[in-house]
């Protein structure tokens, strides 16, 4: 009885000691209030997350189950239709700016940027590029971040760059780079290699016969070009002459046009090392917004103005490759899909550490330097520099 009375007397003095004391009891209910607004708003991020979609992935994405590992698959007519291509000009908005503790602030993203031109903007419409359309199938699923044997039909403006030492026979790959008109390539400058014992030469590869080897009349790597922190990493290349296997050019993009976050695009070329059967391979990628590009970069002084970066794929073990395999690619196009053509937008020139597929990887923002090449290409006044000036933007 004893025990009841003072469990009793326990409780009245709580409940006295709570009704004397007003603030107490409000404190409490707004303790109890805070606990369930946070709870209400995980619930949301959760419900977001799982079930509410990004406007470009919405309809179009399949999940890919190999083992333990899950990749993603894209239904490539879809994903491109979720892109409003025939209005054109929709601008960037607020982007970069990151803060770097020893670079200080980033750049941020120009207000004059736009992802996607409508067809009355294109410039390359007005000329032939780009033209072999790889959607053979109106239902063709893609899979991204893993290299791919695929034809060089599919991109004929892809080409080899290889070396050959002046004292054996044996050829070796060292970069890919693209057709942007018959006899001019473009590349990355970090490819260049100035040796006298070895020969720089261009291989196109032949459906039915042995690859041709081109010799290079010039080399022109850009002037600007900054290893340490991977900006403008670009390099023309001029062939004595025209291939005899027909090529095609890939298309370059408008000046003020940087594709858009969860855009679909691929690059192809040939793995680094010495010369075998090896084939062309692709891979698909799906581009990551500046802000994530550039903070995942930013001990490059990475610039969302001049560069774009594909998504990263953690978990992505199931498919390791040696860095000879991934250093070969350098160079390659990353080109887009627009108007029944492939543009393209960057040139691969950077990879995770020890060519790691799921780190992602780097390009230089092709439409940065259109000046500078169009010095080269001039007179191709119906081409890619019809509304261009050598060293001037217009």
């Amino acid at each position: 009885m004893d025990s009841i009375s003072q469990i009793s007397s326990t409780s009245r003095l709580h409940t006295t000691s709570t009704a004397s004391n007003p603030n107490n009891a409000i404190a409490t209910i707004k303790g109890f209030l805070s606990s369930l607004f946070v709870l209400l708003m995980f619930s949301v991020i959760i419900v977001t997350i799982i079930i509410v979609e990004p406007r470009h992935l919405a309809g179009n994405v399949t999940s890919l189950t190999v083992g333990p590992e899950r990749r993603m698959a894209f239904n490539l007519t879809q994903s491109e239709a979720s892109f409003d291509f025939g209005k054109g000009s929709h601008a960037y908005g607020r982007a970069g700016g990151v803060r770097h503790f020893l670079y200080g602030k980033l750049p941020e993203m120009a207000t004059n940027r736009l992802t996607e031109p409508s067809r009355a903007q294109a410039n390359y419409l007005h000329y032939e590029c780009g033209k072999p359309d790889l959607n053979t199938n109106g239902n063709e699923i893609v899979e991204t971040g893993r290299y791919q044997n695929t034809t060089w039909n599919k991109f004929p403006w892809a080409v080899r760059i290889v070396v050959k030492s002046k004292s054996h026979e044996d050829l070796i790959g060292v970069c890919s780079g693209s057709f942007i008109t018959q006899q001019w390539v473009l590349t990355a400058r970090h490819c260049y290699v100035h040796d006298k014992d070895f020969k720089f030469l261009v291989m196109i590869p032949n459906q039915d016969e042995t690859p041709e080897l081109i010799e290079i009349d010039s080399v022109h790597p850009y002037p600007g070009y900054d290893d340490i922190y991977n900006q403008n990493d670009f390099m023309l290349i001029k062939l004595k002459h025209f291939p005899k296997t027909p090529t095609h050019p890939v298309c370059l993009p408008n000046i003020d046009v940087i594709p858009a976050t969860g855009r679909l695009c691929v690059f192809a070329g040939w793995p680094g090392g010495y010369i075998d059967s090896s084939n062309l391979e692709e891979m698909w990628v799906e581009l990551d917004d500046p802000n994530s590009c550039q903070s995942r970069y930013c001990g490059i002084k990475y610039d969302v103005n001049k560069n774009i970066c594909d998504k990263t794929m953690p978990g992505r073990q199931d498919f390791p490759v040696d860095e000879d395999h991934c250093h070969g690619f350098s160079g390659s196009a990353l080109t887009c899909h627009e108007h029944g053509r492939w543009v393209a937008y960057g040139v691969l020139n950077w990879s995770g550490a020890r060519c790691d597929v799921t780190k992602g990887r780097g390009y230089a923002l092709t439409s940065t330097r259109l000046d500078w090449i169009c010095c080269f290409v001039l007179h191709i006044k119906w081409g890619p520099c019809l509304h261009i000036k050598c060293g001037q933007m217009v």
